[in-house]
């Protein structure tokens, strides 16, 4: 979607009230460091996978601002964090 685009009253309600559904997600995040290598033989990774999600005060100048991060509870590591991401409106 262009960047620049604002969006209206109606879409933001429309955003707002979506029902999210599991079976309609098109991609899952992995902890690149255990998968695949640690996983049992048998389990699959969705079986193996364990996170946290965890907000993150995040100095910034003189000021915080607080970022979303995903953590694996296997190895400690960082998996994802939300400072790419820009409010959708």
């Amino acid at each position: 979607m262009d960047k620049k685009h604002e969006f209206t009253k109606d879409e933001i309600k429309e955003i707002q009230t979506a029902v999210l559904d599991y079976k309609d997600c098109g991609m899952f995040l992995h902890c690149k460091t255990c998968i695949p290598s640690k996983i049992p033989f048998g389990q699959s990774a969705k079986e193996f996978c364990s996170y946290e999600i965890a907000t993150y005060p995040l100095k910034v100048g003189k000021g915080v601002t607080n970022i979303i991060t995903i953590w694996c509870k296997h190895c400690g590591k960082l998996v994802w964090d939300s400072r790419h991401l820009r409010h959708l409106y």
